[in-house]
């Protein structure tokens, strides 16, 4: 009885760790998406638009150096310089 109810015990963790793991994929998936949608708004200068998506981004993943350095340039264009260039200072630390 006692095998039994490890066996299913091992069952359940491995279950909610292969659980885990898709859900990991499937949120980086979405941010890379993100990350696509936010670089085609700036390729259109749609700025602010693209600003939004990238701090989205950075607030999902904080070690996105893409998504840091879209939000710079993004600020840049959207004449925010002093806050574009903590970022990229904060980046080169």
């Amino acid at each position: 009885m006692r095998v039994a109810r490890l066996g299913m015990w091992v069952l359940l963790a491995s279950l909610a760790v292969g659980s885990i793991a898709a859900a990991a994929e499937s949120s980086a998936a979405d941010l890379r998406k993100e990350l696509d949608r936010a670089s085609a708004a700036f390729e259109q200068g749609r700025y602010e638009e693209a600003r939004k998506a990238y701090q989205h981004v950075t607030e999902q993943d904080p070690g996105s150096i893409r998504a840091w350095t879209g939000l710079g340039w993004s600020l840049w264009q959207l004449g925010q310089r002093d806050r574009a260039m903590k970022i990229w200072t904060d980046l080169l630390k």
